[in-house]
């Protein structure tokens, strides 16, 4: 199945709200979506620039705790100064660590808790581009292990080590509990859909995040049903990161639909995908999400 087109139009989903602006529009959330993100804990790995680094922003800005987390520890620091400047007396911490690594996501989920508290919000933001246009049949294999541990295991070992920590509800429990509350967002890309010569690798690392949402999604609603666990997946498209340097789209332009999903109230979607423009992906037998998400 491709891509799936939006079958409720969306409202509030725009790509342009003026990031200083944000008290005047909570970029796009309604004033008791905007209000609920206060207070609660978000772990956004691969902040020390790009999109991770606007998202960091952006929940500091509604009253959220952040925890940043990445491997060059001067970026994470860069996003902790701009970040006081965004919203000041915010609560932050910066917490360095490799998310191709296990027991490191375990230790900064210990670390974000003692500091911070139970992270609440997990958006994944890390990954790499590939280096080169060599294509499945010519990349070097360390190049392509490199590649997947990033953008693949990278992106479950962090959802892993915070699942772990959450305890799961009891099976019994008829609705949702709402101390078990936790929405994952996985930052994917359009070539997880596509074909593209010479991008292999890269398309097949994107193919493969999508799985993994969906899988874990499904496998986390099969063992957990009595708890608020969502876990979705966003194709940001192209901005000005240093993935896309060449871009002159801002990196906020994925902030009305991440807050979207990070603020959802229980019964909304999970495993499942969205373009930051509000569009409602399908993926392999995933349909689209049917209802509005504001």
């Amino acid at each position: 199945m491709n891509r799936g087109t939006p079958r409720i139009p969306q409202t509030g989903i725009r790509q342009d709200w003026p990031p200083l602006q944000w008290r005047h529009h909570r970029f796009g959330l309604p004033p008791e979506r905007w209000a609920a993100l206060s207070g609660q804990v978000f772990w956004i790995t691969g902040a020390g620039t790009g999109y991770g680094r606007a998202m960091a922003l952006c929940l500091a800005a509604a009253g959220g705790k952040v925890a940043i987390s990445g491997r060059r520890a001067e970026k994470l620091q860069e996003t902790l100064s701009l970040l006081q400047d965004f919203a000041p007396g915010a609560s932050a911490i910066a917490v360095p660590g490799d998310v191709t690594d296990p027991a490191a996501m375990t230790a900064v989920v210990g670390q974000i808790e003692q500091c911070l508290g139970m992270p609440g919000g997990l958006i994944c933001a890390a990954a790499l581009p590939q280096a080169d246009k060599g294509g499945l049949t010519a990349i070097a294999p360390d190049d392509l292990r490199r590649l997947l541990d990033t953008n693949v295991l990278g992106q479950l070992f962090p959802a892993r080590a915070l699942l772990a920590r959450a305890a799961p509800a009891p099976v019994a429990l008829a609705r949702p509990d709402p101390t078990d509350r936790l929405r994952v967002l996985f930052l994917t890309s359009q070539a997880g859909w596509a074909a593209t010569p010479g991008f292999g690798p890269y398309n097949l690392s994107k193919a493969a995040l999508n799985s993994l949402a969906m899988s874990l999604a499904a496998e986390i609603a099969a063992a957990r049903p009595g708890a608020d666990i969502q876990i979705n997946t966003l194709s940001p498209g192209e901005a000005g990161t240093e993935m896309n340097a060449q871009s002159t789209a801002s990196p906020f332009a994925i902030a009305s639909l991440v807050l979207a999903l990070i603020s959802h109230p229980p019964g909304g979607p999970t495993g499942r995908f969205f373009h930051r423009d509000g569009q409602h992906w399908g993926f392999g037998y995933q349909d689209p999400w049917e209802a509005p998400l504001l």
